[in-house]
């Protein structure tokens, strides 16, 4: 992992993934237990925003200088502007699409760079009506992007782009990530997730019960499961969906900024502002376990939901009989409740916690049981 600087942005290329911070390039060795700092990257006077692999070359995205691509994993690094006007130098995203790459701008929309003749870039805008762009998706069929407030969809046989809505009244909206997955298309929105058909035409809102009508800045699909990363107040939460967002399990709350997610080898990396994390995913087999069920460690799950109003569920296991206490703590550390102090078998455990007498805010809670301790956070939003 990378600690103690703020990363921008993640992508695999060639087996191995590649990260960005403002003024560095990052490698992983060793699917990713091992990280370089790169000693040539482009001499520019500018953040780097994203990063992004296309064929076989590495794409970098500035704040306000253009592009520069690497024809050899980071090795050296050449200018990629040619065609691109002063005010198109912003960049926010790139999308690949058969021999063609498109990028998304902050303040001249829609551009395209067919790579078979490497000419120039063209302007992709017509039928927009916005010129500060959020993202570009790429599908087998279409492009989507939203520029401003609207969302955008354009065929490979178009002329033009299309205005389409996710909601039955044609609200405006924000839209900050999208992906295929199964027979779907999910975007995630300022107002929470929602899923599409194949061909983008007909939506309807799957959102995070939990946490309702907030900001779902990135998404990522691994097997069956689909993941969603979710802002408010300078915090994020990583949730996962096996039933293509019927419904939602929380994996991860996190006091730091999300801007990218990524799966590599069975793990979920996270680009965000105190550096790049990940946590290992453990995708059910579909094995049914025996009736009797051996608990070889303890271990204290996250409650859910999280966060909750006014009741939350805590699992716990305990591998061995003991005295197990579980206390609830405000941020200031004064015990707000006791929830458990007995004696206990080896065993998985649930309980119920009632928050009802409580203030909104963040609390922790922690079990003791023997030389065991663990603590963990929880939201209460009423």
């Amino acid at each position: 992992m990378i600690d103690s600087v703020e990363v921008y942005s993640i992508t695999e290329h060639k087996g191995e993934l590649f990260a960005v911070s403002s003024s560095d390039i990052f490698k992983s060795m060793a699917s990713g237990s091992v990280w370089l700092k790169l000693q040539t990257k482009p001499n520019v006077n500018s953040y780097y925003y994203t990063i992004f692999s296309y064929k076989n070359t590495l794409y970098i995205g500035t704040f306000d200088r253009g592009i520069y691509r690497s024809t050899n994993s980071g090795d050296s690094w050449d200018e990629f502007n040619n065609g691109l006007s002063s005010d198109a130098l912003g960049i926010v995203e790139f999308a690949g699409k058969g021999d063609s790459l498109y990028v998304a701008t902050d303040a001249s929309g829609i551009h395209v760079n067919n790579l078979e003749n490497q000419v120039s870039w063209k302007t992709f805008n017509t039928g927009l009506y916005q010129v500060g762009s959020n993202a570009i998706y790429s599908t087998e069929n279409y492009l989507l992007a939203n520029l401003g407030l609207y969302l955008f969809k354009r065929n490979d046989k178009d002329v033009e782009w299309q205005n389409i809505f996710v909601d039955y009244n044609q609200s405006q909206r924000q839209f900050y990530d999208f992906i295929e997955h199964g027979e779907y298309i999910f975007a995630g929105t300022d107002n929470g997730v929602y899923r599409g058909s194949l061909d983008a035409m007909h939506w309807e809102n799957k959102d995070i019960l939990a946490f309702p009508t907030r900001d779902i800045s990135v998404l990522a699909v691994y097997n069956n499961r689909l993941f969603a990363g979710l802002l408010f107040g300078g915090q994020h939460w990583i949730f996962s969906s096996d039933n293509y967002g019927e419904s939602w399990e929380i994996h991860s709350h996190e006091f730091s900024y999300l801007y990218d997610m990524t799966v590599h080898y069975k793990k979920l990396w996270a680009a965000r502002s105190d550096g790049l994390w990940y946590f290992d995913i453990n995708i059910p087999t579909g094995i049914k376990e025996p009736n009797s069920i051996i608990i070889n460690k303890f271990s204290l799950n996250q409650n859910y939901p999280n966060p909750f109003n006014p009741t939350t569920k805590i699992k716990f296991s305990i591998p061995s009989d003991n005295n197990v206490e579980i206390k609830v703590f405000n941020v200031l550390g004064k015990e707000v409740a006791a929830l458990l102090n007995e004696y206990r078998q080896a065993g998985n455990y649930e309980l119920e916690f009632d928050a009802s007498n409580l203030a909104s805010g963040t609390y922790i809670y922690r079990i003791i049981c023997g030389d065991y301790t663990e603590k963990k956070k929880m939201i209460l939003l009423k």
